[in-house]
């Protein structure tokens, strides 16, 4: 069970009741937009595009199903962008005759089951995580127009089903494919090439009855013939099944324009019986911090090398108790209450309390700490303000960002400082105080922008309610954090170096980050004689060309020649 802190939730209950959504369901007959304005969308009904029609989805706009259907008679357009990624959660989209188009391009998809028959279907850019049920994830049958499913990454789902023919499925990512297949082919010859397979205990491509399959050009995590010959399924393997699959040649290496895909890095549940109603709140090197039970409150020191905790209480605090923050060395910082908040240091060599209070604040809150300084924020008894603390010089320095109507610092890594302002809504900020420069920090798409902490280079918080954000400010990219589950709706409390921290399970829990985030090449300029649109010019291309050659469609015919 998930223990937030009082503050934590009077920010999701101020989020639930200012989150706006648009419910839809029902026959869609004239060409419609879902536009960011109005995201979130929730399906209350099956919806059906009707023959002719077009649904567009705007880049960075979430659609949510709750396990209903999408049906395409027309187009569905669903196309992000690298920066603005559509969010399509708990569906199933199908498309339901010959004249149905699905197009999903740069997208984050979440239980999700997608089928064509006989019609177009282009998915390209996108990640895509866990199953909508058992069955195919994707199947593609019954026709002759050609699908794309390219540079996309798939965690944790059921296979793609092809039946079809004129597929390509090009420099894709699977890793921890359930029902053991990623690919099956049957009765047909799907182009399967510049795919990393990255989890070798399992089924990489199959096929069925009479299908067929060359999967040259494929990186399958190994260069044992061996392990490879035993991630494909083929006439080796049952004698009802008529051809072979041919691998060889196979990539040493991941091809460069396939998407880079770290696993899951290290989920620790943390055991700390003997306490209830954990909360963590700040990590540092070797150290988790926080709070447990309730009225009051006892501070938290959690030992991440030994697994040993203590209970850690200001003397003289009241009826709410204390509350620990962060740590940095040797110097915890967080809250306690005897009448009112006030904010305090706590050095463990020395075991010392100071008590730091902005004059005339009546509620005081501190939240973060990086060598000296000291940050979080203060009420004068009409707003939050947020604060600087120097340990060195003991001055105060009050931080607000122009506009804003409220400001929360919650985080300080070098001369950075993080949290969120409150102007009608939340949004994150940096603001770097060698520059006395602020940035807005808000989530792609997103309506609230919770931040939570920063270390180096690295951000992390949540965004409309729930969904995890981690975001580096070097390279300037968004990502998302998953629990084990595939769930995404979790929330981020700090992180310090590689570990993040969070108020999962009945002690809480830590993430280990395990390599760089997913990344997903981005076609930067059109190519000129790029037919399929994959952003570089080759032999597919050339067959499309060779395809149409000499056909004309000038009126009259005889303008043609």
């Amino acid at each position: 069970m998930r223990k937030l802190s009082i503050i934590t939730t009077l920010i999701l209950l101020s989020i639930s009741i200012s989150s706006y959504a648009t419910d839809v369901g029902g026959i869609i007959s004239s060409d419609t937009t879902w536009t960011l304005a109005e995201s979130p969308y929730n399906l209350v009904s099956n919806v059906q595009i009707g023959d002719g029609i077009t649904l567009t989805i705007e880049p960075g706009v979430e659609v949510f199903g709750d396990h209903l259907w999408i049906e395409v008679w027309g187009t569905l357009d669903a196309t992000g962008t690298a920066s603005s990624k559509i969010v399509l959660d708990d569906m199933f989209i199908w498309a339901k005759d010959s004249t149905g188009i699905i197009n999903i391009n740069f997208s984050e998809i979440d239980t999700v089951k997608i089928r064509t028959y006989g019609d177009t279907l282009i998915l390209k850019d996108s990640y895509v995580r866990n199953y909508y049920d058992g069955s195919q994830g994707i199947h593609i049958s019954n026709g002759s127009s050609v699908s794309y499913i390219e540079r996309n990454i798939f965690v944790n789902t059921v296979d793609i089903d092809v039946a079809s023919t004129n597929t390509y499925i090009h420099n894709n990512v699977f890793y921890e494919q359930i029902n053991g297949e990623a690919i099956i082919s049957g009765n047909v010859n799907p182009s399967v090439k510049y795919n990393t397979f990255l989890t070798t205990d399992k089924i990489a491509v199959k096929l069925q009855d009479s299908g067929s399959m060359t999967a040259t050009y494929n990186y399958w995590n190994t260069t044992d013939s061996n392990i490879i010959d035993n991630m494909i399924w083929d006439r080796n393997d049952d004698l009802n099944i008529s051809n072979y699959i041919s691998y060889m040649p196979f990539l040493i290496d991941p091809d460069p324009n396939t998407p880079v895909y770290s696993p899951l890095g290290t989920w620790t549940e943390l055991n700390m019986p003997g306490i209830d109603n954990v909360s963590l709140l700040g990590t540092g090197s070797n150290m988790i911090v926080g709070h447990h039970g309730s009225n009051p409150y006892h501070g938290l020191v959690y030992d991440m090398t030994t697994g040993s905790y203590n209970t850690l209480d200001k003397p003289g605090a009241g009826a709410l108790g204390t509350e620990i923050r962060d740590i940095d060395s040797n110097n915890l910082i967080g809250s306690y209450y005897d009448s009112r908040w006030h904010g305090f240091i706590y050095n463990l060599i020395e075991q010392s309390w100071t008590t730091i209070d902005v004059p005339g604040n009546s509620s005081m809150q501190p939240y973060g700490i990086d060598g000296e300084n000291v940050v979080g924020y203060y009420f004068d008894g009409s707003r939050w303000h947020g604060f600087i603390y120097s340990m060195l010089t003991e001055i105060y320095t009050t931080l607000d960002k122009p506009g804003a109507q409220q400001m929360y610092p919650v985080g300080i890594s070098g001369d950075k400082i993080v949290g969120r302002y409150h102007d009608g809504s939340f949004h994150g900020f940096i603001y770097d105080m060698t520059a006395q420069t602020w940035t807005t920090l808000d989530a792609l798409g997103s309506s609230e922008t919770i931040v939570k902490g920063i270390d180096g280079d690295n951000i992390v918080g949540y965004y409309n309610g729930g969904r995890s954000f981690l975001y580096n400010t070097t390279t300037q990219t968004w990502s998302s954090i998953y629990t084990e589950e595939g769930s995404d709706n979790i929330f981020p409390q700090n992180i310090g170096g590689d570990n993040i921290i969070f108020n999962i399970g009945q002690y809480g829990s830590f993430y280990t980050i395990a390599g760089p985030p997913p990344v997903v090449p981005t076609c930067f300029a059109p190519v000129e004689g790029d037919a399929n649109g994959d952003c570089k010019v080759d032999f597919f291309d050339f067959a499309i060309m060779l395809s149409n050659w000499l056909v004309c469609n000038l009126q009259p015919p005889s303008a043609c020649w």
